[in-house]
């Protein structure tokens, strides 16, 4: 029996299937299955993949549109190998991906859920950035405070963990049906990045990637957030906790002088409030600064006022780079 199986779902996908597929074709870890479904395509997505004669390959055609959470619980239930990998049709793996991922995952059986560092790239196939994820477990438990730490198509799943536990995704939060998940497996087992860029995901204006990303429901984000808290013993208002989301996403809501502090005293009374045994403080702290240092950069918020305010409770500095550039940012806009 192999060991692996990669779960494709597929959705009028023709322009970028190809590139998926060949990717995944051409691991330096060859013995594992290839399981795509689609879903209900009326594009030549069916017709590129069938072009394809490999054994490894199985497509399954769902009769109607089912949507991404119920394409992915339906490959969740087909699937009996030990571990299963996600990707995205608009997603390319490198050619070790699946090699580095068993290797680790077999020195490392107790991890629930295996994810990779990702390089983004655009629709004409051209870098755009890359963003660096936590790598362990107390640090990923932290980052869902606030975000979704994990590239959903970069994981590796236990298999084992996933069946023993019926972990499926809820169409309750399509869109964000991967941070919900990752709420719930991580009260009771390992999440873990490994550091290694094993995953091009593409920002794709048609993809699965953007479409979700367009179509954000803000308050399904905002129950994920809520959830978190709760399973954690965290106390905090429902109005604190958009507060928190309203700051990690830029929003203008919070950018006066009289929000910032309030920001800045709910994240201090969550800090207070965390097990240090489940969660990374001085991360917490790093994250914290992180976004912060964001909204000072982007000129939202003026340097020595949001400093003197944020002082108060976290400490707070930029570094010589970081004033360099929003100097030549006031410059340009002034």
């Amino acid at each position: 029996m192999k060991e692996i199986t990669v779960l494709l779902p597929a959705y009028n996908a023709e322009d970028y299937i190809k590139d998926c597929i060949d990717s995944v074709l051409s691991q330096t870890y060859h013995s594992f299955d290839f399981l795509i479904i689609d879903d209900g395509s009326s594009d030549k997505t069916v017709e590129i993949i069938e072009k394809y004669n490999d054994s490894r390959m199985k497509l399954i055609k769902n009769e109607r549109n089912l949507g991404i959470v119920e394409t992915l619980n339906k490959g969740l239930n087909l699937i009996k190998t030990p571990y299963i990998v996600r990707i995205d049709s608009d997603d390319i793996m490198s050619k070790n991906k699946l090699e580095k991922q068993i290797n680790f995952i077999k020195r490392n059986n107790h991890i629930a859920v295996l994810g990779t560092q990702a390089i983004h790239f655009n629709n004409d196939s051209k870098f755009i950035g890359f963003s660096r994820m936590p790598l362990s477990t107390k640090k990923i438990r932290t980052y869902l405070l606030f975000a979704n730490p994990i590239y959903h198509p970069s994981v590796l799943i236990n298999n084992y963990i996933f069946k023993e536990n019926n972990f499926k995704y809820n169409k309750l939060y399509q869109g964000s049906e991967d941070q919900d998940l990752w709420i719930r497996i991580i009260e009771k087992y390992d999440i873990v990045n490994i550091p290694n860029y094993l995953l091009k995901y593409r920002i794709n204006m048609s993809g699965i990637t953007q479409t979700l990303n367009k179509n954000r429901d803000i308050d399904k984000e905002l129950s994920l957030l809520k959830s978190m808290y709760k399973k954690h013993n965290i106390s905090i208002l429902d109005s604190d906790i958009s507060h928190i989301y309203k700051f990690v996403n830029q929003n203008v809501d919070v950018l006066d002088e009289i929000s910032m502090e309030k920001v800045s005293s709910i994240l201090l009374m969550v800090r207070e409030q965390l097990d240090d045994e489940k969660f990374d403080l001085k991360y917490f702290d790093s994250l914290v600064s992180r976004y912060f240092k964001t909204l000072i950069i982007k000129q939202k918020v003026r340097y020595r006022k949001g400093k003197m305010i944020f002082n108060k409770y976290f400490q707070f500095d930029l570094k010589m780079t970081d004033k360099l550039i929003i100097f030549l940012r006031r410059v340009i806009n002034d």
